[in-house]
């Protein structure tokens, strides 16, 4: 396969080559940020999974290293799948789930160690797997390890007859388990995927799941899978949740992954979901997938807050202003940039904001203000997306109710085929993948008298 520069994102992640989803291992180690990866080697489809491997100082420019594990035992032969991250004695630990597949066609699913003194090479546990559940052989993934107070534990995904749920084990040397408790459960899909939790204080809890199939409710819900998070605190070893919401209100957001670094908690996702023709998808490349760009999270009265790391702003070369004080429209827009809208919205009653606008397709951003109502709406008249969504009406439509403002920021980072929308300093975000084209306008209409500050960086 010929492989084209012209498609591959300037400053999202990509594999070198091959299939990538979910993230995995997301973890610093011998000062280096790393970061796993599901991974598929031998072609931009997916198949039997791997652990990919990268590193870097930044989280912007990363390091391609030689895969981590690969599926060569028994227990993992069908598959190395996700897991997580952490350190014991100046080693770095990988755990996993190893996927086996049986005559009949059922699976057997086992947590399972890999580690290393380099950061580079890893081997595995010989005492491989560490966590077997005989109650549940399938459906038993995705573990999440870290060190609480003295002891390990670990958290992995599961399900219950009416949604997913979460166990959590315990250890002291990362090979010998025991089972503690039911961390969690809830009426919410028909399964929980890669959790992850950050100890926000000695009370407060940062829970992140994915859950399958959650049925559409309200505003919520309408990707065939979402993300969710949790604030909360624990008791008795079971987590009880103060508040939750979806973590992305976009299209293209899946699986993500915390780290708690330098008292920062960053978290990255797969850009892209399950079920949907896929956008980077070419036969004249020879990889497919990407991830969101790493973002700094904040709780503040128990809601997620999202924002873009500081680091970005390395990759800022050139700036320009605007000020409007009616409709626009912007000509050019980048291949790569950051492109910052500040709306006066004190006299407005609605906005609109078409980007990647053609005469077949854009994405648009429409807020009403007496509604309290920005929706988010992805159209396309050349290339199908797809999709399995949970309601047909919503497959290209987003919402979020975020009340009455009085300003309305759009932070808006654009590669080359996707944006991600911070709205009002990371109170909410929407992320898409988009198949753009030669010559894309942004076009704005105001209903009212406002002014608009505009700054654009080319990256």
């Amino acid at each position: 396969m010929n492989f084209n520069k012209k498609i591959r994102p300037k400053y999202h992640f990509t594999p070198l080559s091959g299939w990538m989803n979910d993230p995995n291992g997301f973890s610093f180690y011998n000062n280096k940020f790393h970061l796993f990866y599901q991974s598929h080697p031998f072609s931009n489809t997916q198949g039997v999974m791997y652990w990919g491997h990268a590193v870097s100082d930044d989280l912007l420019i990363w390091e391609h290293l030689p895969h981590a594990i690969a599926p060569d035992k028994d227990y993992d032969k069908d598959g190395c799948w996700s897991g997580g991250a952490t350190v014991l004695d100046n080693k770095h630990y990988l755990m996993y789930t190893g996927n086996k597949i049986l005559e009949n066609g059922n699976k057997i699913q086992t947590q399972n160690l890999a580690e290393s003194s380099d950061g580079v090479n890893y081997k595995k546990y010989i005492k491989n797997p560490v966590i077997v559940n005989k109650q549940l052989q399938e459906d038993f993934r995705d573990p999440y390890v870290c060190k609480r107070k003295k002891h390990y534990e670990c958290f992995i995904g599961t399900k219950h007859n009416n949604g997913g749920k979460i166990v959590k084990y315990s250890s002291r040397d990362l090979k010998n388990w025991i089972y503690v408790s039911e961390f969690y459960k809830e009426d919410l899909g028909i399964m929980f995927e890669c959790p992850s939790l950050i100890d926000l204080n000695d009370e407060q809890i940062l829970l992140v799941v994915s859950p399958q199939e959650a049925k559409a409710d309200k505003e919520k819900y309408y990707n065939i899978s979402s993300s969710v998070y949790y604030v909360g605190k624990e008791k008795n070893e079971v987590f009880i949740p103060i508040n939750s919401d979806e973590i992305d209100c976009g299209f293209d957001f899946y699986a993500p992954m915390l780290l708690k670094n330098n008292n920062r908690i960053i978290m990255i996702a797969w850009m892209q979901m399950w079920g949907r023709n896929l956008v980077m998808r070419n036969d004249d490349q020879n990889y497919c997938g990407s991830m969101t760009l790493p973002r700094e999270i904040k709780i503040k009265n128990n809601k997620l807050y999202q924002y873009p790391i500081k680091e970005i702003k390395k990759m800022r070369k050139d700036v320009e202003n605007y000020v409007y004080n009616d409709n626009f429209r912007i000509n050019q827009i980048y291949d790569a940039g950051e492109y910052l809208f500040k709306y006066n919205l004190k006299n407005v009653s609605e906005i609109t904001l078409s980007i990647f606008k053609t005469k077949d397709k854009k994405l648009l951003i429409k807020y009403n203000k007496e509604k309290g109502l920005i929706e988010f709406f992805r159209e396309d008249n050349v290339f199908d997306y797809g999709g399995v969504d949970n309601e047909k009406s919503k497959e290209g439509y987003r919402y979020k109710i975020i009340g009455k403002k009085e300003e309305l920021k759009l932070n808006c980072f654009i590669d080359i085929n996707s944006i991600e929308i911070f709205i009002n300093d990371g109170e909410y975000c929407f992320t898409s993948l988009f198949k753009r084209e030669i010559e894309e306008i942004i076009h704005s209409e105001i209903i009212g008298n406002t002014s608009v500050n505009i700054d654009i960086y080319k990256y």
